[in-house]
Parts: C-alpha cells; sequence; structure tokens
C-alpha cells in the first residue's frame, strides 16, 4: 500500500502533493534527486494566495524549479490561480525582482492567440504598477476562455515555451513529441485527441463571436440536476478536451484526469496500448475524473481502471465527490477483494455518508482527509 501522508518527506521517492483547491484541481508531482516538479492546475480563485504560493515558496526556498506548468482545461476551477501565479511572475519582472519560482515551460490548449497583438497585451496583460507600464486595463476575466487568453500572454510575455515540441502547437496525443520533455518522469499522453480539440476550438469561435457582438462571454452551462445523472455522460467540450496523462517515475504510475469521461481515459489508454480492448489496467495513483462526479465516471470505470490510492479533489460543492461515484469505487473494491485508500481534500457530506453506509473496514478502504490548515495532502509512492 502506498504511503499518504500529511506532511512532505525528506525522499528521493517521488511524491503526489495534492493542493487544498477548494472544488478545483492543483497538484504538484515531486520526483528525482535532486527533485523535480510539475504543477498540474491551479485551482480557483484563492488557492494561489492561500495554498499554492506558501508551497511554491517553499521549493524555491530549497532551490527548486518547475520543469512544466500544465494546465488540463479551460474551466475556472483549474485555471485561475495559474492566472494569479503567473500574475505574481509577470509584477516581479517588471519589478526587476527574481522570480519567486522558475518556470521552464507550459502545455495548455487555447486558440485565436496572437501574443505581439497590442489590443490582446493591454486586454489580458494585468495592470503593472506605475511607471513600470503603458497598460492601462486590469485584466477582463470573463467565463473560462479569457483567463486562457491572460494565462497564455502572461506565459508568452514571460518568454516562457509553450507546448514545446508538439505539432501545431496544441498538445493531443496525436501531436505528442517523438522524446519525452521532462526529464526523470515519463509522460503518456492519454488524450485529447485532435477532433476533440477541434470541437474546443469551435466553442471558442463561438465565445468570439458573441464577445463580438455583445461584449459578453456566453452563458455558462447548467450543471445537470443529480436525479438526472447517468454515467459517464459528461457532455462538456472543455471538460472532454482535458489533457489526459500517465506519469510513471521510478516504476511508479500516476494517472492524471483532469476533467475527463471515464470512458475517454480507458479509451486514450487502449490508443496508448497500455491495455487491450475491453481489458484492465491498474496505476499506482488516480486523480478520480471531475473531482468524482458520476457523469465522467462508471462501475465500469472503476472495475477496469484500479488504483492502490484515489485523490478526491473536491469540497462538496455541484455534490462533488458524487455519493454514487463513491458508491461504484468502493463496490468495485470489494468485488475484486483489493484495499486502497480514499485521499481527500476535504471531508464533504457524501464522503461521511459513504463512511456511514459503507464502514471501511468492510469494504476495503481507508480514507485519509487533509487537515484543516494544511497546504497539501502528500501521497509518497
Amino acid at each position: 500500500m502506498l504511503a499518504v501522508y500529511l506532511i512532505q518527506e525528506v525522499s528521493i521517492m517521488p511524491h503526489l502533493h495534492v493542493i487544498q483547491a477548494l472544488h478545483g484541481d492543483c497538484l504538484l508531482l515531486e520526483y528525482g534527486d535532486p527533485p523535480h516538479y510539475l504543477l498540474i492546475d491551479g485551482g480557483p480563485k484563492a488557492v494561489y494566495a492561500n495554498d499554492l504560493h506558501p508551497k511554491l515558496a517553499e521549493i524555491a526556498a530549497n532551490g527548486g524549479r518547475l520543469h512544466g506548468v500544465i494546465l488540463t482545461h479551460p474551466d475556472n476551477d483549474h485555471v485561475e490561480g495559474l492566472v494569479d501565479f503567473f500574475t505574481d511572475l509577470w509584477m516581479q519582472k517588471a519589478s526587476m525582482e527574481p522570480p519567486l519560482i522558475a518556470v521552464e515551460a507550459v502545455w495548455m490548449n487555447s486558440f485565436r492567440f496572437d501574443a505581439e497583438a497590442p489590443s490582446l497585451q493591454a486586454i489580458f496583460l494585468p495592470t503593472l504598477p506605475p511607471d513600470l507600464s503603458d497598460a492601462t486595463a486590469e485584466p477582463m476575466l470573463l467565463e473560462g476562455v479569457q483567463e486562457v487568453l491572460s494565462l497564455r500572454a502572461l506565459v508568452e510575455h514571460l518568454g516562457i515555451p509553450v507546448n514545446p515540441g508538439f505539432q501545431g502547437g496544441l498538445v493531443a496525443q496525436d501531436t505528442k513529441p517523438a522524446t519525452a520533455p521532462f526529464a526523470g518522469v515519463t509522460l503518456e499522453l492519454l488524450g485529447p485527441t485532435t477532433a476533440q480539440l477541434k470541437r474546443l476550438e469551435k466553442e471558442w469561435d463561438k465565445w468570439f463571436a458573441r464577445r463580438e457582438e455583445t461584449g459578453l462571454p456566453l452563458p455558462a452551462a447548467m450543471p445537470t440536476p443529480a436525479a438526472a445523472v447517468k454515467p459517464d455522460s459528461d457532455a462538456s467540450i472543455p471538460n472532454r478536451s482535458s489533457i489526459l496523462l500517465l506519469a510513471t517515475v521510478a516504476g511508479k504510475r500516476i494517472l492524471l484526469t483532469g476533467d475527463g469521461r471515464g470512458k475517454d481515459v480507458i479509451a486514450g489508454m487502449t490508443r496508448a496500448g497500455l491495455m487491450v480492448k475491453g481489458g484492465s489496467c491498474h496505476v499506482d495513483v488516480m486523480k478520480v475524473p471531475h473531482h468524482g462526479s458520476a457523469r465522467n465516471t462508471s462501475p465500469d470505470f472503476f472495475r477496469r481502471i484500479t488504483a492502490d490510492v484515489y485523490v478526491l479533489c473536491a469540497d462538496g460543492k455541484n455534490d462533488n465527490p458524487d455519493y454514487q461515484a463513491l458508491e461504484w469505487l468502493v463496490t468495485a473494491l470489494k468485488e475484486q477483494g483489493r484495499r486502497a485508500t480514499l485521499a481527500a481534500t476535504t471531508l464533504t457530506p457524501s464522503l461521511v455518508q459513504l463512511q456511514a453506509h459503507y464502514p471501511p473496514a468492510q469494504w476495503g478502504y481507508t480514507l485519509t482527509v487533509l487537515d484543516a490548515g494544511r497546504h497539501a495532502l502528500t501521497v509518497s509512492l
């Protein structure tokens, strides 16, 4: 069984630091000696200031740097914390201060962007202190798309490479570089496909058309009522365009699913030759898709892709993690005669209900929850 700690151990073993990201995602993968770091998503507003910044400051104080930052998809609960982080780096550069931490590369998918366009600089780059910039407009952060454009502008103007090695400049399973981009870790890209990104680009085109006509973003899609939820039914185009990764470090495998759909994860693993059609696959750690939503998982998903540790990034918003999805997970454990750890950032009502109706000792799981006031729960492999 893998160990789950509330504090970081001094070791060369890989760690997955699950940052307290409220209803969003923010993960730090640590590996190698000396340690290397990958940051996956930044959570919603307040996550950077409250929990991610202190963790990055700790890493930087020990001589660490971010070998990569990955935005899985353009949703606010994944991107806003990254906008805050890179705004910080931009302000530090403009003030001729050393950066909080160095960043070597960024993976993200965006469309209709020109880093040199003055109008985009004015709209998407943050206002700098007096005498440091001619920019006068505050960032206009509107549902999802504009946050990603703000992030892209910040990254470009900091001179950080975006999607290095990917054909066509987009992160897709069928355009991945021939060689691994980050030393010490193997990243097997499971999704999205170019076809999924084309659908996402059409959604962005609609957003731009709406903004050009009215100055307003497209209305956000309403969540499906809990009673109407069907397994693995998420139709959100941004969610289904999530960057899906299997990271392998020192023989340990970490499945990073963003807000993807379980059947898309299975399809991506099949395309990558990691499992045969209709077969199964085991990983050491799984970040449960879409904060444990039943719309992105199913009984079949939990039976076919198994893990020793299931990471649940959710605080109860939108009922995540869904009680139904938790039932599917522990039922699969019982059927398989396995034991596993559920590592959660918040003790949500659904987790309390799970423990009451499915006692851990009888259903093969241990629940570990991040203590209030701590910045991260650390899974050590």
